[in-house]
């Protein structure tokens, strides 16, 4: 999944060019990558590592920022999705969407941003 959003970064001529840090809220991911104006930034390989130095990649104007966020195959059909405890044994009828091994509401992971992200001047 990628989240889009454009950026002006401005400052008035003379001054120094601030820094800008993007710092991530609550999300559920396996890792992200951000880009900025097409160019990886960062790669996040896990939760305390949820901010983000911006300033080397912006330009003055507008800037496109892209945030992917990456699942794993957790939701993918299969046992995973059952209720309660794992098994000790899997085989290819855990696999099936019939008979005795129906589930009819999948327990799926969500992933994704679930809360704002902040921009921070420094």
């Amino acid at each position: 999944m990628i989240y889009h959003f454009d950026y002006t970064y401005a400052y008035k001529p003379g001054d120094a060019a601030p820094g800008v840090v993007m710092e991530f809220g609550t999300y559920d991911a396996v890792t992200m990558e951000v880009r900025v104006n097409g160019r990886t930034a960062a790669q996040v390989p896990w939760r305390e590592a949820g901010r983000v130095d911006l300033t080397p990649w912006l330009v003055e104007g507008s800037n496109r920022i892209d945030i992917e966020v990456m699942g794993s195959p957790r939701n993918l059909f299969g046992p995973f999705h059952q209720k309660g405890t794992h098994n000790v044994w899997v085989d290819w009828t855990y696999f099936n969407r019939e008979g005795s091994r129906l589930e009819p509401n999948y327990v799926v992971k969500p992933y994704g941003l679930t809360s704002p992200i902040n921009l921070f001047l420094t």
